[in-house]
């Protein structure tokens, strides 16, 4: 009843405050005056509750009042409406309640006090000078107390207050900020109250005004501190962390970024598994790399073994070797990422996980190519289908970074001469040795042991049936081409046909066995080949043969069931598209045969054309799991080319419009000239529908293009064009056959 009488009031003061206890027919002065004696008194009220109330229960991590925490927020609307000096005395009153706590070991009255505080401070901006003063006081004492929860609040209370506490004195700056990072120093590693500090110490350090006063301040000696928070069990603790030490190296005090504070931050990404903190650790990683490229010891970074660590095969567990011990309080948050346990982690996190990491890779190769050239040769040529993968992704992200700003990835004599050419040279020899590839992965050694066991069986059926002597032994080294001569086996047909029965049934189970392992090698090796052809085309140079690099592209956008790594492969499809229509050096037929391909993709999915359905409306076809994945990726592909070709899309890439324009037209005679289409229009073009079901079934799937360039990402200056075929789709809505409409 508290709680909800609670909520009511603050929504009232939050939209009515202004109008409490005014009456009619009253002065203006004497309302004024009415309406500020009314929320003087609802603020006393409030008050009392936190005084009188012990209600506590646990919200995430750090306990919460609810009764006290909305009064605390039905405070700060009445607030809102209160003069200058009511603010005041109701700072008094709050400061008091907090002192009166404190002294008397209530820690539930000094918590809501200082959320008192907080909302008040929060709302009343305007007056953040007149509060700054004591209610700052209150939450460093808050800082100091012994119970994590009431400095938990403590810092929230600071946080609202930046600007104000910018505006002090140096020496008044500076005892704020040796006071956060005390709390930081005396709490638990693994209190909730870090978050809150850590955040007030960004907020703060983003002032310019705070900068200034904390010029001397030695952040080599306090970056570590928060270097170790990185791994806390709380995510709100990690993120906080990531964002003030990306605030601390956009200052200017990056110095304090050796190898080892990289390694921890490359950490991050390869365990982290909230995507807000991962998104933050790798914007912290940009900055990090253009401050260490130009350090004396960036040739000592273990880039190897970063590498190593990130193509770690999904599903085996991580070297333990390879990671720094960041565990906050000893409390592992990362044991399930460690073990690679796939029960407790998705699969999606992990390749989410590796895929970032593997573009933090590519940004440190932009800067340090020398030391990451080789290992990506290496890789290339190795026998595991991820290093292969991830290999592709660094290299791509290189290519990328060196051309977005090639004067940061090449300021380096070592990035510029004949050594730093050969490199590239050898890494984009490897990535097409890479896209011939057609051998199993290493990866799939721990599959051929099924294999195996299954052939076994089929062997041993044979032995029990057999009269013969001589058993049927499996060959030694055992492989996939023997489980496959093994299933084709003749059996003999005057065997009784209960036992010809289990023996076919033994060798279904072969061949079962065979297709999850062919599938699961096609797998690695589409992932591995997409990967190694988007770095061939980011290098900005095309092979003299397009077939391979094609079709590892579309391999991916038509099946790859990772959404994060079909969207990569979208992505270089849209920078090929643009490579073979480039002014310079066209290669047009084998783009429009890649855009033809994403165009029929995009109708996987599209109705069949029958001439003999015509009433009603079709039922909805079962769409199968790969037409899906099939047509998610072409609509990534057309999003992709959008932004790739901005306005000049559909005049770049004319077989896209064409797609669309071409079956219409043969449908409805060109371009409609307005929105009102006449009877005589449509029975001509169901005349021609009916009479050509190939043309009928183009026209169909020219519809359902069109619907996929509708895309977000495509360019406002063809908005009106794209607008005009619309009228297309209202004729099509009119159409007698249920497919097309």
């Amino acid at each position: 009843v508290r709680h909800g009488a609670a909520m009511a009031l603050r929504e009232i003061f939050k939209h009515h405050g202004f109008g409490a206890g005014r009456v009619s027919g009253a002065t203006a002065g004497a309302n004024a005056a009415r309406n500020q004696r009314f929320l003087e008194d609802m603020s006393v009220r409030l008050a009392c509750v936190f005084v009188l109330d012990r209600f506590s229960d646990f919200v995430g991590d750090q306990a919460v009042g609810p009764v006290r925490e909305t009064c605390a927020q039905a405070l700060g609307a009445v607030s809102r409406s209160l003069a200058p000096a009511g603010v005041g005395r109701l700072q008094a009153a709050l400061l008091q309640a907090c002192a009166r706590g404190a002294d008397r070991g209530l820690w539930q009255v000094r918590h809501a006090a200082l959320s008192g505080l907080r909302y008040v401070a929060a709302v009343r901006r305007d007056l953040a000078g007149l509060l700054a003063g004591g209610t700052v006081d209150a939450a460093l004492d808050g800082l100091r107390a012994g119970d994590d929860d009431v400095r938990a609040v403590a810092a929230a209370t600071l946080a609202p207050l930046a600007d104000a506490l910018a505006a002090c004195a140096p020496a008044r700056i500076a005892g704020v900020v040796d006071a956060v990072w005390a709390a930081l120093d005396a709490g638990d590693d693994l209190a909730a109250s870090a978050a809150g500090a850590v955040d007030v110490l960004a907020r703060l350090v983003a002032r310019p005004a705070v900068r200034a006063a904390l010029a001397d301040t030695d952040w080599a000696a306090r970056a570590p501190r928060l270097l170790r928070l990185l791994r806390h069990a709380l995510a709100s603790v990690r993120r906080a962390a990531v964002e003030a030490l990306h605030t601390f190296a956009e200052m200017g005090a990056g110095a304090w970024a050796d190898g080892a504070c990289l390694q921890c931050v490359f950490q991050n990404l390869v365990l982290e598994t909230q995507r807000d903190v991962l998104d933050a650790s790798a914007a912290l990683w940009r900055v990090l790399v253009a401050e260490f490229r130009v350090r004396a010891d960036a040739a000592l970074l273990p880039v190897a073994d970063m590498f190593t660590l990130a193509a770690t095969p999904i599903g085996q567990p991580l070297p333990r070797a390879l990671l720094l011990d960041a565990r906050a309080g000893g409390h592992d948050v990362d044991a399930a990422m460690v073990r690679q346990d796939l029960g407790l982690v998705a699969r999606d996190t992990v390749v989410r996980c590796r895929v970032r990491a593997g573009v933090a890779l590519g940004l440190l190769a932009a800067a340090l190519p020398a030391a990451m050239g080789p290992v990506l040769v290496r890789a290339l040529g190795s026998g595991w289908a991820l290093q292969t993968q991830l290999a592709g992704v660094v290299a791509e992200e290189w290519a990328l970074a060196s051309a977005d700003n090639p004067a940061s990835a090449d300021d380096s004599a070592s990035a510029n001469g004949p050594a730093a050419d050969e490199l590239r040279g050898r890494v984009r020899d490897a990535l097409m040795d890479a896209l011939a590839r057609t051998d199993a992965f290493d990866d799939m050694r721990a599959a051929l042991p099924l294999v195996r066991a299954e052939c076994q069986r089929l062997c041993d059926a044979l032995a029990e049936s057999s009269t013969s002597a001589e058993p049927l032994t499996l060959p030694e080294p055992f492989t996939l081409a023997a489980a496959q001569q093994l299933a084709a086996t003749e059996f003999d047909s005057a065997l009784p046909s209960r036992v010809l029965k289990a023996l076919n049934e033994r060798r279904l189970c072969v061949q079962a066995a065979i297709a999850t392992y062919e599938q699961q090698h096609q797998q690695l090796l589409a992932a591995a080949r997409a990967a190694c052809a988007a770095a061939v085309v980011a290098s900005g140079t095309l092979p003299p043969k397009l077939n391979a690099v094609l079709r590892a592209l579309m391999a991916a956008v038509r099946g790859e069931e990772s959404e994060l790594l079909q969207l990569r492969a979208a992505d270089a499809v849209a920078r090929l598209a643009a490579l073979c229509y480039c002014v310079e050096s066209p290669r047009r037929a084998p783009a429009d045969k890649m855009v033809s391909n994403v165009a029929a993709l995009a109708c996987a999915d599209a109705p069949v054309f029958a001439a003999s359905a015509e009433e009603g409306i079709l039922p909805d076809a079962e769409t199968s799991a790969a037409d899906k994945v099939a047509v998610r990726g072409a609509e990534a592909a057309l999003a992709a080319m959008a932004r790739q070709f901005g306005a000049q899309l559909l005049d770049a890439v004319p077989r896209l419009w064409a797609a669309v324009a071409d079956p219409l037209t043969a449908v409805y005679g060109g371009e409609l000239a307005s929105d009102e289409i006449g009877d005589d229009v449509l029975a001509a073009a169901d005349a021609r529908l009916a009479a050509d079901a190939a043309l009928a079934q183009s026209a169909v799937d020219a519809l359902r293009v069109l619907a996929a360039m509708a895309t977000p990402a495509l360019d406002a200056s063809l908005h009106a064009r794209l607008a005009r075929a619309m009228r297309w789709a209202g004729a099509a809505a009119g159409s007698r056959f249920a497919a097309v409409r």
